[in-house]
């Protein structure tokens, strides 16, 4: 990481994956990005989709991805017409977006076994609803058979954050 000042640990970027609604994942040496919802377990993530696609064809010859979660984000506070004539560096800090981030490379591989894809079904559903674990069940045995899983063994994890 070029800026040092902004790195921050392997905690801070967990947490900034956990809060995150979502990441980009970038299948290597392919050029070809996806936004998808993922859930995490220790150093494990899970995500879920269709069982036929593009992402699916090159995750079967390709399994070493690149994932991207962007947390909290806002515009920098104002600064007066007064501020800046008394220090003109203050106007770069007006176009800097202030923001937090993380970055996961790791290995992504299909679930095969039953258990396991439900494990990870049920985590992506907690992920963003509380009391909702009468419904899982249900709802796994209604779109289960159509829907693929993966999970990605976390390799590297780097945090940042201007805030």
């Amino acid at each position: 990481m070029r800026r040092k000042d902004r790195e921050k640990n392997r905690d801070f970027a967990l947490k900034v994956v956990d809060a995150s609604s979502f990441g980009v994942m970038t299948i290597k040496n392919t050029g070809y990005s996806i936004p998808l919802t993922f859930a995490r377990d220790g150093n494990f993530l899970y995500f879920h989709g269709a069982k036929v696609g593009m992402k699916n064809d090159l995750l079967a010859n390709n399994d070493e991805v690149r994932i991207v979660f962007v947390g909290e984000n806002h515009l920098p506070d104002k600064v007066s017409d007064e501020e800046i004539k008394k220090d003109k560096k203050k106007i770069a800090s007006l176009f800097t977006l202030k923001y937090e981030s993380a970055i996961i490379e790791g290995k992504c591989e299909l679930i095969t076994e039953k258990c396991e894809k439900d494990h990870a079904l049920a985590l992506i559903c907690k992920k963003f609803y509380d009391n909702v674990d009468s419904y899982i069940d249900s709802a796994i045995q209604m779109s289960g058979d159509i829907t693929e899983c993966y999970k990605i063994k976390i390799n590297t994890i780097e945090g940042k954050s201007n805030i």
